[in-house]
């Protein structure tokens, strides 16, 4: 008897050692998680004001190459791309306008944008006098390389300009055509989501009844996102005029309506004014609530499942759409 409770003991204390080891391991490997997370450090770096006033950064590539824009003290805004930190001025010559920026650029060194000419129109398309840049012209999309900035055309109208531009070369935003908005009130023409290659442009469809839209991001792979909607008044965080009703993938030749969580309203971009990372844009909707309704963001993931992702950034990429094919 005297045995067996010695070895019941002997047991039971090496149970409750294995048991503390077990822990204090956990605690040990718990810690240097938390160490290596704390370790985890990031510079900020200061691209400076290039013009005396203040600049904005819109998009970097993977090898370093930043695009943006910079307020100059005669009121007016230029293109800028940073390279290595040290920043070159992409407007002058320009189009022949005072104002203009570079939303996006690739890593051959090719930013786009939009840019005022010196023809009179005074839509404001582009919202330079929404954003504080007296503007009297038209305003179209460049492409900028190798120190010179060349225009794309547009759908016939005044004004347009580029979003996103990928490794290839391939260019997407948006243009107007000639016609006059169906919307009461609209101040600009009927605008439609494009692409460009080689500089030949190619309107993409709208989601059914929508009459206008944006594209507004391409990846390496070809395929397009962006939203369609109604035209409304100038929306000085989006940079349009657009109700985006529906938020959009174009690939294989059809456009694919993403969904949103039940509310109405979806946008996935690159917006440049939100700031987007490459490759990784942000997708948002519409929640329907009782007393208001909000935003949150969403990730489309695997041919257009919808998830509510509560605030975190959506990812839209081939690292998420596997099997995809690009836009032909």
């Amino acid at each position: 008897m005297k045995s067996k409770l010695l070895v019941s003991t002997l047991v039971a204390g090496l149970l409750a050692f294995l048991a503390m080891s077990v822990r204090v391991h956990a605690q040990e490997a718990s810690t240097a998680q938390t160490q290596r997370a704390d370790s985890a450090r990031y510079a900020v770096k200061d691209l400076g004001p290039v013009g005396g006033l203040f600049s904005e950064a819109f998009l970097v590539t993977d090898d370093g190459l930043v695009s943006g824009a910079t307020a100059y003290p005669d009121g007016t805004l230029h293109a800028i791309v940073w390279h290595r930190g040290l920043p070159k001025d992409i407007s002058q010559p320009g189009l022949g306008g005072p104002n203009s920026a570079a939303f996006s650029v690739n890593e051959r060194g090719l930013a786009v944008g939009q840019a005022e000419t010196s023809d009179v129109n005074e839509q404001d398309f582009c919202g330079f006098n929404a954003l504080g840049f007296p503007s009297l012209t038209a305003c179209l999309p460049f492409v900028s390389g190798n120190g010179a900035m060349t225009k794309l055309p547009t759908l016939g109208g005044a004004n347009g300009f580029a979003y996103s531009v990928n490794r290839r070369g391939e260019v997407v935003g948006l243009a107007e055509n000639t016609m006059a908005d169906p919307a009461p009130g609209c101040p600009v023409n009927e605008f439609k989501p494009v692409i460009w290659r080689n500089g030949v442009i190619k309107e993409l469809p709208t989601y059914p009844g929508d009459p206008d839209g944006v594209a507004a991001f391409v990846n390496d792979q070809g395929q397009v996102v962006g939203a369609s909607g109604t035209c409304t008044s100038f929306n000085p965080n989006s940079g349009l005029y657009l109700v985006e009703d529906h938020a959009l993938l174009w690939e294989n030749g059809s456009v694919r309506d993403l969904g949103n969580l039940g509310g109405t309203g979806g946008r996935v971009s690159g917006n440049p004014r939100a700031t987007e990372v490459r490759l990784n844009p942000r997708a948002t909707s519409k929640l329907p609530q009782s007393a208001a309704t909000r935003r949150a963001s969403v990730e489309w993931r695997f041919k257009g499942k919808i998830n509510n992702q509560g605030g975190r950034r959506s990812c839209l990429s081939t690292r998420c759409l596997r099997g995809y094919s690009p836009w032909q």
